[in-house]
């Protein structure tokens, strides 16, 4: 059964009614599963303590540090932010919310070991109530070799922290010298227009493709990362 609400109203009242029929569901469930530590997690947190409900938390990464690099005030690798304690100048009251929910939860599920080391060492958890379960791959295949050309590929979510903006500016410089090379970018994100903006005015072949393929739907052809 899947239950939806509305995300046309403004985005604190839109997120309020998510929570409310969050709490709402899970008096009715088993389990609650959260996909993120705050829009999902935070709502089900309340509810897993409200209804004595069972509570597991997907983390795909820091929020904290991730909204802070994306919006360029703090430029730095994950570990050092947190170890240099610059959380708790940021976001204070969110990084005690967060942490208080990581070392609740009954279970996390993380996808790499150095995040389930992160969450261990700056959030408190359990290490043995991490477990990473490792992202679906295709299999391997031998693709067939392009001649000619200098391909350079990046998968992943466009956002400012991950620069590649200063890709774009490098490639424009190094392109005149290797007139066959070209960018491929694998996904999505809030940086997609000013990127191809970018590739565009400095004469960039930058291609981008969406990371989904029809092939993931069979659950024969999924393996884990290794």
């Amino acid at each position: 059964r899947v239950v939806r609400t509305s995300r046309h109203m403004p985005k604190l009242l839109s997120w309020l009614m998510y929570a409310f029929t969050v709490v709402r569901e899970a008096a009715r469930s088993d389990i609650v599963y959260a996909f993120d530590l705050t829009t999902a997690g935070i709502p089900a947190a309340i509810s897993s303590a409200l209804w004595r409900k069972r509570l597991i938390v997907r983390i795909g990464g820091d929020p904290i540090w991730e909204r802070e690099a994306e919006a360029g005030r703090r430029l730095i690798p994950m570990d050092e932010y947190y170890t240099r304690g610059l959380h708790m100048q940021d976001r204070p009251q969110l990084y005690r919310v967060l942490r208080h929910i990581v070392r609740s939860a009954d279970r996390i599920v993380v996808y790499n070991q150095r995040f389930k080391d992160f969450y261990v060492r700056y959030f408190g958890a359990n290490p043995s109530n991490v477990t990473v379960v490792k992202n679906p791959v295709l299999p391997k295949e031998t693709p067939s070799r392009e001649s000619g050309t200098r391909t350079c590929i990046f998968a992943g979510r466009f956002v400012a922290y991950k620069n590649l903006r200063r890709v774009v500016e490098a490639a424009a410089k190094s392109f005149p010298k290797h007139p066959t090379a070209r960018l491929l970018f694998v996904g999505d994100g809030p940086e997609r227009e000013a990127l191809e903006t970018l590739a565009k005015q400095l004469g960039v072949p930058l291609t981008i493709r969406p990371k989904t393929d029809s092939r993931l739907r069979s659950a024969n052809s999924i393996r884990t990362l290794s």
